[in-house]
């Protein structure tokens, strides 16, 4: 059975490399899962057509301004004490600023793009 959905949203994994917190001079791998938006064709094509006219007109935007565009949450994200911690807009901004082998931001829109090629390779 195929659901149409009105707002859709999935959830994926999304892996990044960051120093470890206990072993110098190594990197563990961390994993979030992000609740992307589901973009019916039509509105992925036309944000990618917008994204093409920006970077042609000289301002193209960055990997964490594309994030904000299609993120609706995030998963599995802890504070020091191990604390779960709820999404808002604050933690976003947050999670797009941190450093990595691969900025998360970049790994985020990454991770957009890979699930879509997913999709596209399943089928």
């Amino acid at each position: 059975m195929f659901k149409l959905m009105q707002v859709a949203a999935y959830w994926w994994p999304v892996t990044v490399k960051r120093p470890s917190e206990t072993t110098p001079g190594e990197l563990e791998e961390c994993t979030l899962r992000v609740k992307y938006r589901y973009l019916k064709v039509d509105q992925h094509n036309a944000l990618i057509e917008e994204l093409t006219a920006q970077k042609e007109a000289g301002s193209p935007i960055d990997d964490a301004q594309f994030a904000r565009r299609v993120v609706l949450d995030v998963a599995d994200v802890v504070d020091e004490q191990d604390q779960a911690v709820a999404f808002s807009p604050e933690l976003l901004d947050q999670l797009l600023n941190e450093p990595g082998e691969v900025m998360l931001a970049t790994a985020i829109t990454k991770g957009y793009f890979d699930s879509r090629m997913g999709v596209l390779e399943k089928n």
